[in-house]
This record gives structure tokens, sequence and C-alpha cells, in this order.
């Protein structure tokens, strides 16, 4: 049990909030903020940037893509005050 769910109760909820904010950082190196198309890391400007985003900003996009990740992929929910 954590937090008073089932192993499988608490990944859910967890998974829930952690793409219900829309903001998603790949492992490639793409900040994918909701609002805006996807970033990455190494470019200065999107507009000139070389590389293909994982997806463009739309509703549902990032969930849609967090579920088409493998089965053994780990989501990470970071909450950080900067």
């Amino acid at each position: 049990m954590a937090g008073g769910r089932s192993r499988e109760e608490f990944l859910a909820f967890r998974a829930d909030q952690a793409v219900s904010h829309g903001n998603v950082l790949t492992l490639d190196g793409w900040w994918c903020e909701e609002g805006c198309d996807p970033v990455h890391g190494a470019c200065d400007d999107p507009a000139s940037c070389p590389r293909t985003p994982p997806y463009l900003q739309e509703p549902g996009a990032g969930e849609a893509y967090l579920a088409g990740l493998p089965a053994d992929t780990l989501l990470v929910s970071v909450r950080c005050h900067v």
C-alpha cells in the first residue's frame, strides 16, 4: 500500500498527475510545455532547430505521446520552484 492505495492504484493516480500538467521533458532533450510547441535543449531558436519534435502542441498531444512510450518507461514527476 502506498498513500492508502494499492500499487496499481497509486501508479495510475501518479501517472494521471504527471501528465495532467502538460509539461514534459523527454530523455532526448525536448521540453514540451503546455501551450507551446516543444523546444530542444540544444537549440537556441525553435524555428531554426533541425530536429523533429516528438509532437506539436495540441489538446491531448502530451498524454498521447506518453501513452505511446514503451511499457517499461519510468515516468518521473518533479516539482521545482525557482
